[in-house]
């Protein structure tokens, strides 16, 4: 008789375990058996009751792990007979497999008080509801795990149980609620001012601060140098009571942004003459290097030819100073005396060729090295063409930004170049381009547009996406928030027609786009499918390669300040 078996081996946790029994490679099962298993039901290598039973060839019994784990051996032999082990004779034993789990079990949580028995295929389905099986609290950042019978009063006092917050009602651990209140939006606070008001909301602090009468205004004209600041009414009273100073002020203002723009004219138009000049230059240096690469091509034929001849001059002038030391007779004399004669004139002349030699081979040097300066001023200037034209471009900008401020709520943008600045946004170098800033006052909301010619998100590729964008301003101070004005996006037609192509929104209030801008803008909003391509292009919205956008602003409810 096998003893019974009472090991208890760690149990997969509850939300992994499988509905049916299929552990990963083990042994056999080491539970405690009502009763004792039959021998014939153990392994021959690890003697427990048989997991996913295989019947070796000599007619012995494996586990499965046990079976994979001899054959993965050199020489596989049967631990029962010695038997040599083949795989291919190696075969699941379904029926035996059928009686083990077909056999009764104790419950693994016998010692902790659980008395059931069950069939063995049926003990994972019973620990899925056994009140003594070890559990995990169900709150995400809690560790604790206890029988299943004590976890319904753990939950009442887990200190990650979650509480709703009383301010904004959203789902919060125990543990974090003191630290919850530092950033809830709804947590009460009192006025850093000390006014009557209390008990402000996080989230409309910032709105009580620009309403309350306690806080410092600065006056609507500081842009153009009023430094006056007051609380309440102060700020309306002096504005109304100091009109000439305004004026003076505006008009003060008026004077330098001119003054401004003669000197920006001035430089733009210095600029345009020293990059005519700059290219006149360029012009010169390129014919130049192209006449002197021909001279020296020519020179560098006629120094080949000329090296030639004084090679067979100098050839000539060795057999003949051979002869001449070879002659021994008066006639040999004399004859060779003509010869001398000739050949002395002939090498004066080929000294002479050598002279002219020298003389060109150095002025084909100097033609060098002033091609090489050439060469190097070319690029210098090539270098700095790119700088000028930007620079060229940023004054132009400047230009248009002073020359087109509009203070009426509407926007006219014309966009000129449009098939360069789409092949621009196509290959990525300027996939988007904004417009001026516009106002809806002299002093209210500053904004502007920003378009994709060759669309965004859904519109890529196939449309123009045109999108609303509002700009942080110098008086967001006094305007109210958010943003609600309704909006209109026109596509103007530059036909006799006028059939302009148009789109108009309402803004979101909770939407981030509209509200207050912390940053130099806020997230554009508009129409990524505004226009199609195929009718932008195949009608006169688009005329002499260019096109005008227009944002028009409802100005209704707006104070004119």
């Amino acid at each position: 008789m096998v003893p019974a078996l009472g090991i208890c081996f760690p149990k997969v946790p509850l939300r992994s375990r499988p509905l049916q029994i299929s552990w990963p490679p083990l042994r056999g099962y080491a539970y405690n058996f009502v009763e004792t298993p039959p021998a014939k039901y153990c392994c021959g290598v690890c003697s427990l009751p048989l997991r996913e039973a295989h019947q070796t060839g000599c007619g012995h019994r494996l586990c499965r792990s046990c079976a994979d784990g001899l054959l993965t051996e050199t020489n596989p032999q049967c631990p029962e007979c010695s038997e040599p082990l083949d795989q291919k004779q190696v075969y699941r034993d379904t029926c035996c497999n059928r009686e083990i789990l077909n056999l009764h079990v104790f419950c693994p949580n016998e010692a902790s008080g659980c008395c059931e028995t069950m069939v063995l295929h049926k003990l994972l389905v019973h620990l899925d509801t056994c009140p003594y099986e070890l559990v995990a609290c169900h709150n995400d950042a809690c560790s604790m795990h206890l029988a299943r019978l004590y976890m319904p009063q753990h939950h009442g006092t887990c200190p990650f149980r979650l509480e709703f917050c009383k301010f904004c009602s959203a789902p919060v651990p125990c543990v974090q609620l003191e630290e919850h209140k530092q950033t809830c939006p709804k947590y009460l606070l009192p006025c850093p001012n000390n006014c009557d008001e209390h008990g402000i909301p996080r989230n409309e602090l910032e709105k009580h601060l620009v309403q309350c009468a306690l806080t410092e205004q600065p006056c609507s004209f500081h842009r153009f140098g009023c430094d006056f600041k007051a609380c309440g009414k102060g700020v309306s009273e002096h504005e109304a009571g100091s009109v000439p100073q305004h004026l003076l002020l505006v008009l003060r203002k008026h004077t330098e942004l001119q003054e401004t723009l003669g000197q920006v004219q001035g430089e733009l138009e210095q600029k345009a003459s020293v990059f005519e000049q700059m290219q006149l230059r360029l012009e010169r240096a390129e014919r130049d290097a192209e006449h002197w690469g021909k001279l020296v091509s020519k020179n560098e034929a006629s120094l080949t030819s000329t090296m030639e001849k004084v090679t067979s001059q100098t050839k000539r002038m060795q057999v003949l100073e051979k002869l001449w030391e070879s002659s021994n007779g008066l006639s040999t004399m004399s004859l060779e005396s003509s010869r001398s004669r000739e050949c002395h004139d002939n090498l004066k002349g080929v000294r002479q060729m050598l002279e002219v030699v020298k003389t060109r081979l150095s002025t084909l040097e100097s033609l060098q090295s002033t091609v090489g300066t050439m060469e190097k001023t070319l690029q210098t200037h090539e270098s700095l063409l790119p700088v000028h034209t930007q620079r060229l471009a940023d004054t132009d900008l400047r230009f248009q930004l002073l020359e087109t401020v509009s203070c009426s709520g509407r926007l006219v943008w014309k966009l000129t170049d449009y098939a360069q600045r789409k092949q621009d946004a196509t290959t990525g170098i300027t996939p988007s381009l904004y417009s001026q800033p516009f106002y809806t006052t002299t002093f209210g909301y500053k904004m502007c547009a920003r378009v994709y010619l060759n669309g965004d998100g859904v519109g890529r590729g196939t449309h123009l996406s045109l999108f609303f964008v509002v700009m942080r301003g110098e008086y967001d101070t006094i305007l109210s928030w958010p943003f609600r004005q309704r909006v209109t996006l026109m596509l103007l037609d530059q036909g006799p027609g006028r059939k302009h192509l148009s789109d108009t929104f309402k803004p979101d209030p909770t939407s981030s786009s509209f509200k207050r801008p912390t940053s130099e803008m806020n997230v554009a909003s508009g129409c990524p499918m505004f226009v199609s391509h195929g009718v932008l292009e195949s009608r006169t919205y688009l005329k002499d390669d260019s096109i005008f956008l227009s944002i028009v602003v409802d100005r209704t409810g707006l104070d004119d300040l």
